[in-house]
C-alpha cells in the first residue's frame, strides 16, 4: 500500500498541470503492476487527499487529480510521510 501511494504521487508529478483523470491514473497504476480495484484506488486517493498530498476536482464530469506542493515535496524526497514509500525507477 505505501508503495502504491508513492507511485500515484510520482505519476501525478510527471503529468501536466491539469493532472490526470481518475480512470487514466488507475489504469496507468495497473500498468506498473499494482493490483488496484476501484475501491482500493478510491481509498488511496482519499487518504492522499486527507494528508494534503493531492487534490481532486470535477472538470466537466471528469474527476481530475493534481499534486499539491506538499505532495511534490514527498516525491522529491524533501518530506517523509508515514504510509508513503517511493521506488526509484
Amino acid at each position: 500500500m505505501p508503495y502504491r501511494r508513492g507511485r500515484i504521487l510520482a505519476l501525478l508529478k510527471v503529468s501536466n498541470e491539469n493532472g490526470m483523470s481518475g480512470p487514466l491514473l488507475r489504469t496507468t497504476l495497473q500498468g506498473f503492476g499494482y493490483k488496484c480495484d476501484a475501491d482500493t484506488f478510491a481509498i488511496d486517493i482519499d487518504w492522499l487527499s486527507r494528508h494534503g498530498l493531492l487534490r481532486s476536482r470535477d472538470v466537466g464530469g471528469i474527476e481530475m487529480t493534481t499534486l499539491t506542493q506538499r505532495g511534490r515535496d514527498v516525491v522529491t524526497g524533501n518530506l517523509e510521510i508515514p504510509g508513503v514509500k517511493l521506488i526509484e525507477d
